[in-house]
């Protein structure tokens, strides 16, 4: 889980990126300086380590075993003088439906291959063996009752979990958390991670990943790490989106690397925007590097904005002609500002090859720039269904085709018309 390849790149590329932790050791230095040490426990990245008898769980799990040995390292930490906080997973986002059906199929399609190798009669052993890797844990244990006979649980709905979980640690000083999803090596905090995976739960040793020291081999600011995780391959946006990117940067032994030094040639400001102002600026990075201290694209309606920047993107990389997106930018308009009825729209009497696929094209790349928007967190008026009609479109390029389109034509939207500047990819 988390940023690909990070964990790896931790362990052999960080110098001091990994480090041995006694637990008890820690709590006990740390109650120096507090009552009870905070640890804040991502409860869902303990399945594996209770899961991780693999014969036991190709059995179905001893539940009764699992949550003993759950329960006897809770109270472990808790008498060394902890106080544990949970964290579970709630009502899953709504942009990480597509993650996770995608892992739910892959889940699938794992425990297809094991019940064949079962059905085959491999031996328990090597049943174990050849599936170590792929077996999913057993998340029918109910590790939440055992937790919250042990501390307080929260079970995240309105944020990712991780992201509550980081901002409760960070708010509230916490020692460590534990877990073993990369994503919190890019959260600030002056906590320790502790690697889930790693935990012997009869020594209470484990080892822990150093924030600080991948910043440093990055030579990034905190402020810079969300981006430059994002690009490397979160859950954020699918990874296929993002290859094509990525290979770009070369070799990709070399790509954590790369994407540090492209995101520092980033410009950061010094001066603090409000929310919205920064969110716009985010959406418009997105969309191009040229675009990120263009702040004249405020002034577009917000009904407007995602068109044009769809509409730039597109023209940055060629693929629609200046007065094809001058005639999508206007029938936009028109259908913000109700200048026609749509039901009156007559059906073209054919239909154009080269506009037919514009169409589909410019609702396919708009979706994308609103999955953007809505990710930012900007209002819903900034991403409304594509403002586009297909047979005004049809009907109006038979037109335009056929005639020269002079100033007055496209005079309604000629102040948002930011695509005549936009440079070639």
């Amino acid at each position: 889980m988390g940023i690909r390849h990070l964990q790896t790149f931790m362990e052999r590329k960080v110098n001091g990126g990994l480090y041995t932790v006694k637990m008890e050791q820690e709590i006990s230095k740390a109650k120096k300086s507090v009552d009870k040490p905070l640890i804040v426990v991502d409860l869902m990245a303990l399945f594996g380590l209770f899961c991780s008898d693999r014969r036991s769980l190709l059995c179905g799990s001893q539940v009764w075993v699992v949550e003993r040995t759950a329960e006897t390292f809770f109270k472990r930490l808790t008498d060394s003088g902890a106080e544990l906080v949970f964290f579970y997973d709630g009502t899953l986002q709504q942009n990480k439906y597509d993650t996770w059906i995608s892992r739910q199929n892959d889940k699938y399609d794992r425990m297809i291959d094991i019940l064949e190798g079962i059905d085959a009669r491999m031996t328990l052993a090597v049943a174990a063996d050849k599936f170590d890797r792929t077996m999913p844990s057993n998340t029918c244990i109910k590790l939440e009752n055992v937790a919250r006979q042990h501390g307080k649980l929260f079970i995240s709905t309105d944020v990712e979990c991780d992201q509550a979980l980081a901002i409760y640690a960070t708010k509230h000083k916490a020692l460590a958390v534990i877990s073993h999803d990369t994503d919190f090596l890019i959260y600030e905090g002056s906590w320790q991670l502790w690697h889930a995976n790693h935990i012997d739960v009869k020594t209470l040793i484990t080892k822990a990943y150093c924030k600080q020291a991948l910043l440093r081999t990055l030579n990034l600011q905190w402020r810079q790490m969300a981006i430059w995780a994002t690009l490397a391959g979160n859950d954020f946006f699918k990874y296929d989106e993002l290859e094509p990117f990525l290979n770009d940067l070369g070799q990709h032994s070399q790509k954590f690397y790369k994407l540090a030094d492209y995101v520092r040639r980033l410009p950061l400001r010094n001066k603090k925007l409000d929310d919205d102002t920064r969110k716009l600026q985010l959406w418009r990075w997105v969309c191009s590097d040229d675009l990120i201290d263009v702040e004249d694209y405020n002034t577009v309606p917000p009904a407007l904005m995602c068109t044009v920047l769809t509409l730039y993107r597109l023209r940055q990389y060629g693929v629609i002609r200046m007065f094809e997106a001058d005639l999508l930018l206007l029938i936009a308009q028109q259908l913000s500002a109700s200048v026609f009825d749509p039901q009156q729209e007559p059906y073209p009497q054919r239909l154009i090859s080269r506009a037919f696929r514009l169409g589909f094209l410019f609702q396919k790349v708009y979706s994308h720039m609103a999955r953007v928007c809505k990710a930012l967190g900007l209002p819903q008026e900034y991403r409304p269904s594509p403002p586009y009609d297909g047979h005004r479109f049809h009907n109006m390029y038979r037109v335009w085709t056929s005639m020269k389109v002079e100033a007055h034509h496209i005079e309604s939207v000629a102040e948002w018309r930011f695509y005549i500047d936009a440079k070639s990819t």
